[in-house]
């Protein structure tokens, strides 16, 4: 199922090639250009009309199972969608389109969902606030893995990426999410790797559902996720590491840049420890009012499509900046 980092990464590359051109709108006669925006696992489409870039209408898109976009694909695949965007007036013409599955869901909205949480990678301030504001007292005596599904509170996050922020944080994914709540290092711990791993696979840009030599880039990434022994929890495979291996990791700055270099070579990975940027610090603003990148040599990714400014200040610092442009050059 695409989690928050595979929705993160859809949006941008809807972007970089919705926006660039000229569609047509499935439903209206207007030609229009496409602006994606994540948050969780949720994606907020916008149709822009091309002549007033007014928004004509927008798309609340949820991925289900396997759902995911498909840029000029086969006809028989074009012709299972939900959504298409023709370059021309032809069916034959060029298209973006949404592979559908089980689970996927398209609506006609113009916001997220109120009923999930504000995105722990691109509002992690509002998300943490969230966190502590809408936790019940039933979610207390529940399992913290248990907790780490609930939409709710942890927007976008799904089987993969809570296996791999618990095991980055040396936390026993079985114990209760109210002794995680009670102890302040825990807490911390828990908050800003839910930040982190998701922001770690954004930059690598790792493609879960790529080809096989892009599936093996994300599996070399894992370090607990599908290499584990595993639980059965509510129907859900739970993996986790056993307390020994995972003291070790705890033991290391977050995501284990020893780990990350031995798997991801060509990453530029930095030495940093949850580090924030400092305040003296120079960074460009991207077009959509989020941070672009620090001008030194550590970087604070921001979310991709978003509408709203994302203060650098109280953000944890992701390990390395694989993949960024020359320093001083706007993230894309």
């Amino acid at each position: 199922m695409p989690e928050l980092p595979e929705i993160v990464l859809y949006a941008k590359r809807l972007n970089a090639v919705g926006y660039a051109a000229e569609y047509v709108h499935p439903s209206k006669p207007v030609r229009v250009h496409l602006k994606a925006i994540a948050r969780g696992k949720e994606l907020l489409l916008h149709c822009h009309d091309v002549k007033t870039d007014r928004i004509v209408n927008s798309y609340l898109v949820q991925h289900g199972l396997s759902g995911g976009w498909e840029y000029d694909p086969p006809r028989n695949v074009v012709e299972k969608s939900q959504l298409v965007f023709y370059r021309g007036s032809s069916k034959s013409s060029s298209c973006i389109c949404f592979r559908s599955s089980l689970g996927a869901k398209i609506v006609e909205a113009d916001s997220f969902s109120a009923d999930r949480s504000p995105c722990p990678y691109s509002e992690y301030d509002l998300w943490e606030q969230n966190l502590l504001k809408k936790v019940r007292p039933g979610d207390r005596k529940k399992m913290l893995c248990e907790v780490m599904l609930d939409q709710r509170l942890f927007n976008g996050i799904g089987n993969y990426l809570r296996a791999e922020i618990c095991a980055h944080a040396g936390l026993a994914p079985f114990q209760s999410f109210g002794a995680v709540l009670q102890d302040p290092n825990k807490c911390s711990a828990l908050t800003k790797n839910t930040h982190l791993i998701p922001s770690q696979v954004v930059a690598l840009g790792l493609n879960k559902y790529g080809n096989a030599q892009e599936q093996a880039a994300f599996h070399r990434f894992l370090i607990c996720y599908e290499k584990q022994p595993f639980r059965m929890v509510a129907g859900r495979k739970m993996y986790y590491m056993d307390p020994a291996k995972q003291a070790k990791t705890a033991d290391k700055p977050t995501g284990s840049i020893a780990h990350l270099q031995a798997v991801l070579p060509n990453a530029d990975v930095l030495s940093t420890r949850n580090t924030m940027p400092k305040a003296n610090a120079s960074f460009a603003r991207s077009d959509d009012g989020g941070v672009a990148r620090k001008t030194a040599s550590t970087a604070y990714l921001p979310p991709f499509g978003s509408t709203t400014s994302v203060s650098p200040w109280n953000q944890p610092t992701p390990l390395f900046a694989a993949s960024l442009p020359a320093t001083g050059a706007p993230i894309t």
